[in-house]
């Protein structure tokens, strides 16, 4: 029998609420708009390692919108391990599901893993047959992918390559836990 996974992406009152100050976006304005106005609920919450993997891809979109609260950990070195990119994309893409975007159909779920260690969360959404990558964290969209990745590449001063996960939902990607998302040489909290 397989164990059952909160729905992460839920589309609850909290979220409906949230929803309902967006008209359903139908360009990237529209989306960028979307994102900073979410953004502006949200703050960064530095948390400890411990919190941090017991509620890492635990927390559905309307339970993290209703705290207002996006997990951070930042290790001793003073350098962010955790930067709140999962959270931020879970809320986004649940929000978009409540404007009637479908997981696995014009919208997924994005992790790019670099060869160095660092991870970074972005939803793919279609809109009138036009991909785009939505950064919630930076507040960017992107029109592809490669441009996205060859940028983030350069912030995280790596020039290697790495992977890039896509699924209707972070589990359907393969992130199910802390450690899946980030290259297995990667220190993980």
């Amino acid at each position: 029998m397989r164990s059952r996974q909160r729905d992460l992406l839920g589309v609850d009152a909290v979220v409906k609420e949230t929803a309902a100050r967006f008209n359903k976006p139908t360009s990237k304005d529209d989306l960028l708009k979307m994102v900073r106005g979410i953004n502006a609920r949200l703050v960064l919450h530095e948390t400890d390692a411990d919190t941090l993997r017991s509620n890492y891809l635990r927390r559905p979109a309307g339970e993290i919108l209703k705290s207002g609260k996006i997990m951070t950990e930042v290790s001793g070195a003073g350098g962010m391990l955790i930067g709140g990119c999962m959270d931020q994309t879970l809320v986004i893409m649940a929000v978009l599901r409540a404007k009637g975007f479908v997981s696995g159909k014009n919208l997924f779920f994005i992790r790019v893993k670099s060869n160095k260690g660092p991870a970074h969360s972005l939803a793919e959404v279609e809109l009138d047959g036009v991909r785009y990558f939505v950064d919630p964290r930076n507040e960017r969209v992107y029109g592809s992918l490669d441009k996205f990745v060859k940028i983030w590449l350069r912030a995280i001063r790596t020039h290697s390559g790495g992977v890039v996960m896509r699924g209707a939902t972070p589990y359907a990607a393969g992130v199910r836990k802390l450690s899946d998302a980030f290259h297995p040489n990667a220190f993980i909290p």
